[in-house]
């Protein structure tokens, strides 16, 4: 746990400096990995400028996210379909970022500005013919939100990439790409060993990080563990 505070003090440090020029903080994440949502759930202990909260959560979850955020009843979460599915899961839905969730509503307790955690992917009955599409929609969602408060966006690493990104000879216009115009810092929270939960266990070697040009800061987080799921 200590290793976890430091990362999450240092990681404020690093941008303590752009909280007052920059709106939307990207945070670039391998899915799957026990360390971020820890790391993340500390680190917004520091930060006393009002702010909102994206998470890539389909949106048809965003009500039952507003109900636990204002009634605290847990059962509003863990009965959300959303965070039952662990056997097709992509880590998104882990127990950690359930603990997530929960840190933010135990800030909201101090708090006047209470702070909204947003569901920006797409919903589960949109279709899409393409992952640009995907990139747009959630692109669409995010500047709908920043235009309210400072916007701390927790997103897989691709759609956090500033440049266009390049997969099996297709171009994708990321969503931070797409954003580039706005005032916005993209950090890359890149694991460096150990392994992490992605539709199965999976090792970090088999894990290829993106060109360290497309971000504003790649943060190495060192050796990661795969994430835990709620029995």
């Amino acid at each position: 746990m200590e290793k976890i505070k430091w990362h999450a003090k240092n990681l404020f440090k690093l941008i303590k400096d752009k909280l007052k020029e920059k709106e939307i903080f990207f945070f670039g994440e391998v899915h799957g990995t026990k360390e971020i949502p820890l790391i993340l759930s500390l680190f917004f202990e520091f930060i006393d400028y009002p702010y909102n909260l994206a998470l890539e959560i389909p949106s048809d979850y965003q009500e039952r996210i507003n109900n636990y955020l204002k009634s605290g009843d847990e059962n509003v979460v863990y009965n959300c379909l959303f965070f039952k599915n662990s056997e097709e899961s992509d880590g998104r839905n882990s127990q950690e970022y359930i603990n997530l969730i929960k840190k933010i509503y135990l800030l909201n307790k101090n708090k006047i500005n209470k702070i909204k955690i947003l569901c920006v992917d797409i919903s589960l009955d949109t279709m899409i013919s393409s992952q640009n599409e995907r990139e747009s929609i959630i692109a669409g969602n995010l500047l709908k939100a920043a235009k309210f408060k400072k916007l701390f966006v927790v997103i897989g690493n691709v759609h956090a990439y500033k440049n266009i990104f390049t997969y099996e000879n297709n171009n994708i216009y990321t969503v931070a790409y797409l954003l580039r115009k706005e005032k916005v810092l993209s950090i890359s929270l890149l694991p460096t060993k150990g392994e992490f939960y992605n539709l199965g266990l999976r090792q970090m070697k088999s894990y290829k990080p993106q060109n360290k040009e497309g971000y504003d800061l790649v943060y190495d987080l060192g050796r990661v563990t795969p994430c835990s799921f709620r029995k």
